[in-house]
C-alpha cells in the first residue's frame, strides 16, 4: 500500500525520461484507449512493469478523487481540526515538508462544500481537479507537482479520507491485471473511434 500512496523515485525517474509524456497521458487521460496505448508503448520501450503498476495505481487514485465542487460529510471547521489546517482568507491551508523540500495543500470552500483543492511547491501552484472533467482527471500542472513530491499524494489521500467522501481506488498487482480489467472498455473506445 505504501508504494500506491506515494510517488516513488522510480516513477519520478520515468516522468523525467523520454517516456514522460506517455506516462502523463497514461496516468491522466480519461480515455482508456489512450491510457492503454501509452502503457503499451512504454512497455515496448522497456519501462519496468513494476514502475508501470505504480503509475496505474496512481491513475486509479486520481480517478477516485472527488470532482470539484463536492460536498463533504464534515464541515471545514471539523476538517481543519482533524488535519491541522489553518484558516486563511476563505481557504484552509497546510504546509508540509518531505525529503525534496516544502509543499502545501490548500482547500477552498465553506461549510461542508469544497470548491476545489490547490497543490503547490514553492511559488508554483495549481488547482487539482478540472470542472468538468474532459481531457484529464487532474490539471496537467497539478500532475507535475504531484509527481515532483513523494509525500504529496499521501497527504491528499489523508485529507480526502477525513472528508468522509467516497474514495475507493482499485489497486493492481500487475500490468496484466489492469489490462484485463479494462479490456472491454478499451474495445468499445476503439470501436467509437472508427
Amino acid at each position: 500500500m505504501t508504494s500506491a500512496t506515494t510517488v516513488a523515485p522510480d516513477l519520478r525517474s520515468l516522468a523525467a525520461s523520454e517516456n514522460g509524456k506517455l506516462l502523463r497521458d497514461m496516468v491522466n487521460s480519461v480515455s482508456q484507449v489512450e491510457a492503454g496505448l501509452a502503457l503499451g508503448i512504454m512497455r515496448d520501450r522497456g519501462a519496468p512493469d513494476r514502475t508501470l503498476v505504480k503509475a496505474l495505481n496512481l491513475r486509479e487514485i486520481l480517478v477516485e478523487l472527488p470532482a470539484s465542487p463536492f460536498p463533504m460529510r464534515v464541515d471545514f471547521d471539523m476538517l481543519a481540526r482533524i488535519n491541522d489546517l489553518f484558516h486563511r482568507l476563505g481557504s484552509y491551508h497546510k504546509n508540509y515538508e518531505d525529503a525534496e523540500g516544502r509543499f502545501f495543500i490548500e482547500l477552498l470552500g465553506q461549510g461542508n462544500l469544497c470548491y476545489d483543492m490547490v497543490v503547490g511547491v514553492g511559488n508554483k501552484k495549481a488547482f487539482l481537479k478540472p470542472a468538468p472533467i474532459r481531457a484529464g482527471f487532474v490539471r496537467p500542472e497539478a500532475l507535475d507537482l504531484l509527481i515532483s513530491r513523494e509525500e504529496m499524494l499521501r497527504e491528499i489521500i489523508l485529507i480526502v479520507q477525513s472528508m468522509e467522501v467516497v474514495f475507493n481506488p482499485t489497486f493492481y498487482m500487475s500490468v496484466d491485471d489492469w489490462l484485463m480489467e479494462h479490456a472491454a472498455e478499451s474495445i468499445v473506445g476503439i470501436e467509437d473511434l472508427f
